[in-house]
């Protein structure tokens, strides 16, 4: 019987262990989305706030107010990818997307900054020049951001998963070896009983 309560205790005690260690990872990982979600709407308003930019900045001071709104979230996109692969790095996955995207965001600023440069406020076509100039060119980071987003939110479904499985699989060892301590302390006490009687 004290083996069969020091194996319980045992058993418990890495049950909560493993439950603890695996329920933290679980929070970095939804830390891990918030980031990637935070980064992915913040590129979606940045390209909306470049449009604004161009459609509204027809003179000085509105181009200026534009761009300061284009440059803050110009700035929660960079943000929210340095925190994705921070977390990623804590959590030992593959942070390279993230650092890629990241690179790739700065270069399509540099971009941006380029195309202004020939933006003239108060002249109405120079929205339409500026802008197909620059056509396209933020599709293909919008369309990997999602995807990183997505990947992330996938790993930790994936891992939540596998989470349940390891707690069902350690609760039926649990289970296994208490019930097989518990049939041989029967026996034991039976076999103690008959010895004893005889």
């Amino acid at each position: 019987m004290l083996l069969l309560g020091v194996a319980g205790l045992f058993g418990l005690s890495y049950s909560q262990d493993k439950s603890v260690e695996m329920l933290d990872r679980l929070d970095r990982l939804q830390t891990a989305q918030v980031h990637a979600v935070t980064a992915q709407v913040a590129f979606k308003t940045q390209i909306q706030e470049w449009k604004n930019l161009l459609l509204r900045g027809g003179n000085e001071k509105e181009l200026a107010a534009q761009l300061a709104r284009f440059k803050e979230r110009e700035a929660a996109v960079q943000a929210g990818l340095k925190s994705l692969r921070q977390e990623l790095t804590r959590l030992r996955l593959d942070a390279s997307v993230a650092e890629r995207l990241s690179n790739d965001h700065e270069a399509l600023g540099a971009a941006y900054q380029i195309a202004l440069a020939s933006y003239r406020p108060g002249t109405p076509s120079t929205a339409f020049t500026v802008d197909a100039s620059i056509r396209g060119i933020d599709r293909k980071l919008n369309d990997d951001i999602d995807a990183l987003a997505r990947s992330v939110e996938k790993t930790g479904d994936e891992e939540l998963t596998a989470f349940r499985e390891a707690g069902a699989a350690r609760y039926a060892m649990l289970r296994t070896v208490t019930l097989t301590l518990g049939a041989l302390a029967v026996l034991a006490s039976f076999g103690l009983v008959y010895k004893t009687v005889r």
